[in-house]
């Protein structure tokens, strides 16, 4: 019996420490993020630029979290997730400049606005398709558009 106490006991203090060290860890990451947009906001938008799988678990974790609660208010998505989502559609350079001026800054417009910029930050980093992230991307039917109308 004495054992079985000693066991759990020894179970409850690991699944706490692990716990406390897991929270060490995501608040450490929190700090590296935070510095990161305030001291190098530049190298933070090439970091969501990249969208690399790669990259570090914790790190991918809190640029997600900071995208999906709206922590990145300076972050030109248009700039950072749109060109790599034009590439993802397959729309090429030629197709782009049949855009006018405003209807290109119609796209951009909805890019930074979107709500689901850390679902298509994750989407772009999984590799996903056009199919897969026309489900959530507000600019899918005007690439669909340039595509469909722009074919060479």
């Amino acid at each position: 019996m004495t054992n079985h106490i000693i066991t759990k006991t020894t179970t409850q203090n690991q699944t706490l420490v692990g716990r406390f060290a897991a929270r060490l860890a995501a608040g450490r990451y929190r700090m590296v993020v935070r510095s990161l947009q305030m001291e190098a906001p530049d190298e933070f938008a090439r970091i969501i630029a990249r969208a690399d799988p790669a990259l570090d678990a914790g790190l991918a974790s809190e640029v997600e979290r900071l995208l999906r609660t709206g922590g990145a208010p300076f972050v030109r998505f248009d700039q950072t997730l749109m060109p790599k989502m034009i590439d993802r559609f397959g729309v090429t350079t030629e197709q782009l400049e049949t855009l006018s001026h405003n209807e290109l800054k119609v796209m951009q417009k909805s890019c930074n606005s979107c709500a689901e910029t850390a679902r298509c930050w994750n989407a772009l980093r999984s590799g996903h398709n056009a199919e897969q992230c026309r489900e959530f991307c507000p600019n899918s039917a005007a690439f669909e558009e340039l595509l469909s109308s722009h074919s060479y």
